[in-house]
Order: structure tokens, then sequence, then C-alpha cells
């Protein structure tokens, strides 16, 4: 799974000791990613985690619709933002 591994290589170092992230299914199979697929999840729980998902879809469909993260938008190259 790509994502996984760029997961792997980048963020996952960043976390702190005992920090955790929500990730969607593609993200299952590491033990510091949590899904709404983990078996021990209550309904409140997976109903927050669907709220927070969807949310950053959201902000993710904005950044297209808006291509401001196009590096044809920096006047600089994009190492100095």
């Amino acid at each position: 799974n790509p994502d996984l591994k760029i997961f792997r290589e980048t963020t996952k170092k960043k976390l702190s000791d005992g920090e955790k992230v929500l990730g969607d299914r593609g993200y299952r199979g590491d033990e510091r990613i949590v899904t709404n697929y983990d078996d021990n999840i209550t309904y409140n729980e997976k109903v927050r985690r669907d709220r927070l998902l969807a949310a950053h879809e959201r902000i993710n469909q904005q950044f297209r619709k808006w291509d401001c993260l196009s590096t044809t938008h920096f006047r600089h190259c994009t190492n100095m933002h």
C-alpha cells in the first residue's frame, strides 16, 4: 500500500510517544493508525471518527478546487515556503 509506505517513511517518525493518527481504510495495518474498521470502537467513537474524516475530505476538496497547492502559485521555489 503506497499510502501506508509514505506514512511509515515520513509522518510516523514525527509522532510523539503514544500519539496516533486517524486514517481511512487504506491505512489499516499499522499500530499507530486508528480507523473506523478497528474492532474495539464504540458506535459513538465511530460517528466521531466519521465526522473527522469527512471534515478532512472537505478541506482536501477545497484545496483541489482552489488549486492552491500547485507549485505555479509560489513566487519562489517551494522549499522556501
